[in-house]
């Protein structure tokens, strides 16, 4: 079982300094941290785009236009070793819908959704009633589909809509198309064959019908549709 650390004074202080928190923000942060308000603590950190275009880039190495969501997810991981199973699991689904532009490596996705310190029977904690009705009648196998680009098929999440994932493929992945890079970045959708007993939660507060699995335990994993690159 996990023990986490106490939350001293020192260490409130600690995960002060290490926040990237919104201007002005910082008195709330150590009254949320007092109270365990924790889901509060990541709402007082910068979190979209426009906070560095407003507070300024967090470094010279992460420019606004690049800065996403790494501020709050970072901070969660400062903020774990101080989280009972019963605090953490919420948060770690609060945390995992919030992430913008979801291109998460499987074993990243495994280590925040299941980590082996953790009582995984508390898993549940971390989908609301809605998504808990979703995932206790899932069936045995059904299929998934992931919009990305070709060299991030490997990656999470997926989700039960096709049109979902064709929107992420069109929408999102083309536009952001590096001609510089070395990587086969051509917009594509994949399909693949999910057992229910991998699946590490699901999520369906945005609309996305999302699940987080890791995408080497599907099955018939098959590209259907792919995009030309470079196309208006």
């Amino acid at each position: 079982m996990f023990k986490p650390k106490a939350l001293t004074d020192d260490a409130v202080t600690q995960l002060t300094q290490v926040a990237w928190l919104t201007t002005g923000w910082e008195g709330e942060f150590r009254d949320a941290l007092s109270r365990r308000d924790f889901e509060r603590a990541l709402d007082c950190c910068r979190h979209r785009r426009v906070d560095d275009l407003v507070d300024g880039a967090l470094s010279e190495e992460t420019p606004a236009d690049v800065t996403g969501y790494t501020p709050r997810y970072a901070l969660f991981g400062e903020l774990s070793d101080y989280l009972t199973d019963d605090e953490y699991f919420p948060l770690a689904g609060h945390v995992w819908v919030e992430i913008d532009d979801k291109c998460v490596p499987p074993e990243v996705a495994e280590q925040l959704l299941r980590p082996a310190n953790r009582d995984p029977t508390k898993g549940r904690m971390m989908m609301n009633e809605e998504e808990l009705d979703v995932f206790d009648n899932l069936p045995a196998d059904f299929d998934v589909f992931r919009g990305c680009t070709r060299d991030t098929a490997d990656n999470c999440p997926w989700s039960r809509c096709r049109e979902v994932a064709q929107h992420f493929a069109e929408d999102f992945a083309a536009p952001i198309i590096d001609p510089m890079s070395t990587e086969d970045q051509t917009p594509v959708v994949y399909k693949g064959r999910c057992s229910k007993q991998h699946v590490l939660a699901v999520f369906t507060r945005l609309g996305e019908e999302e699940i987080a699995v890791n995408p080497r335990h599907l099955r018939q994993r098959t590209e259907i549709w792919s995009g030309n690159v470079g196309s208006p």
